[in-house]
């Protein structure tokens, strides 16, 4: 019982956030093009782990940066 108290408490603080390939076709081009259109690029990333917090960012700047 214990065990399930502390099991749900850590998850309650936990956020968390899939990221998976999207549901579309996805042209053939270079790797980076293709990341990029996923939505998997670097920036993007940085951008939906830093959405997890409380600090309101401004997810243009974070996409506009080159990680």
């Amino acid at each position: 019982m214990y065990g399930v108290l502390i099991k749900q408490w850590v998850f309650d603080m936990i956020q968390w956030r899939a990221m998976t390939l999207p549901d579309m076709y996805i042209n053939h081009g270079s790797q980076k093009d293709q990341i990029a259109m996923a939505g998997l690029s670097s920036n993007h990333i940085a951008a939906t782990a830093l959405s997890l917090t409380n600090v309101n960012w401004d997810s243009r700047l974070l996409l506009s940066l080159q990680i």
